[in-house]
């Protein structure tokens, strides 16, 4: 009877548990809100030859295009299948079994998982209660047994920004140990943020970015990192035989070539957002609306009817549970407002159901 590593025993990954989400309103995973367009995809079918589909993909073209987009050189990025594949490549590259990541929490699922995967120990520093976390609290840990941090920057959960100062402190003290800060900023777009113009400051920072959020490619699995080329040389040695595929190649070459792709999406973005916020506070629900793609809103008492309502109209959120603290807020991805208007008008029919009769608005 073969055996796996025994380490993998405990891991379970299930397999997707959707089909058809295209038929819904997507507001779970935080992916573009409603979709690319029909004017970008059909500029990328265009371009699209019979050969692209039957010979291996080109990826240097990409590689100057995207050094020249980030006013970098060719050997400070690695294009990924997306910003998880780069993930796992950091990890892969720098950690050895039993070495030990810290994270913070809660937080992109996947590193957890990763460091199952690789057999490191994984710790947490956790977030507080109003979406701070505490840089001290990492800083003291960071005694020379973490090799990698990995810091999501804005958080693809709670949408918060990390402080800059209190990066940067985390980084000086990580590099005097010899640990690799790992800087997942796969939403910076909405930040507008970013630290790839600092990546020869630090000995030990590699930025992960992907084209699945603001670019709005989930389904073409496109991404990158960025880091001094000290850092990419080892990086780059566990890369697989091609980094991309040919349409994920060509989609991600059109929104480089067409920024405002990205500004105007991102701008609609915010702006059905604050929308949805405003909209949802005066139906009478707490809103957090972070730096990211989505908010956070607490439906309380009524949460179960408003998740039923959602789903009769084919609405898809994240509802988070499990965490104690954590558990009482629902994620909505946002998007431009005729699409949070499905939203309001949800939310606000069970408000009005579940009113007393005769009761004022």
């Amino acid at each position: 009877m073969i055996r796996p590593r025994s380490h993998l025993s405990p891991i379970a990954r299930p397999g997707q548990s959707w089909e058809n989400r295209g038929e819904t309103i997507r507001l779970d995973m935080n992916e573009k809100v409603p979709d690319i367009g029909i004017s970008l995809f059909a500029e990328v079918i265009s371009q699209l030859r019979p050969w692209m589909l039957s010979a291996y993909p080109e990826v240097n073209p990409l590689y100057r295009q995207l050094a020249a987009f980030l006013n970098r050189e060719v050997e400070n990025v690695v294009l990924t299948s997306g910003s998880d594949a780069g993930i796992r490549q950091t990890i892969e590259t720098f950690c050895d079994p039993g070495d030990e990541l810290l994270i913070t929490y809660p937080t992109y699922g996947m590193y957890e998982v990763y460091a199952q995967i690789f057999n490191l120990r994984c710790s947490r520093v956790c977030y507080r209660e109003d979406f701070s976390i505490d840089f001290d609290e990492i800083i003291e840990q960071l005694n020379g047994n973490i090799k990698l941090i990995a810091l999501a920057n804005p958080s693809g959960v709670l949408g918060s920004l990390l402080a800059k100062d209190g990066l940067e402190r985390v980084l000086v003290r990580a590099s005097e140990v010899g640990t690799v800060v790992l800087l997942d900023e796969a939403y910076h777009e909405y930040a507008d943020t970013g630290w790839a113009d600092r990546i020869d400051e630090f000995d030990n920072l590699v930025i992960a970015r992907t084209f699945s959020k603001a670019a709005g490619l989930a389904g073409l699995r496109a991404g990158y990192l960025v880091c001094n080329r000290h850092v990419r040389n080892w990086i780059y040695r566990t890369k697989p035989v091609v980094e991309m595929n040919a349409v994920a190649i060509l989609a991600a070459q059109h929104v480089l070539a067409n920024p405002e792709v990205i500004t105007r999406g991102v701008a609609e973005t915010k702006a059905g957002a604050a929308y949805l916020a405003a909209a949802l506070a005066d139906l009478g629900f707490p809103v957090h609306q972070g730096h990211a793609n989505f908010v956070l809103v607490e439906f309380g008492a009524q949460r179960d009817a408003v998740l039923r309502e959602f789903s009769e109209r084919g609405i898809s959120v994240r509802d988070y549970g499990g965490d104690e603290f954590w558990n009482r807020y629902t994620r909505i991805t946002t998007g431009p407002r005729s699409v949070m208007e499905h939203v309001v008008d949800a939310v606000g029919s069970v408000v009005s159901a579940e009113r007393p009769a005769g009761s004022a608005a």
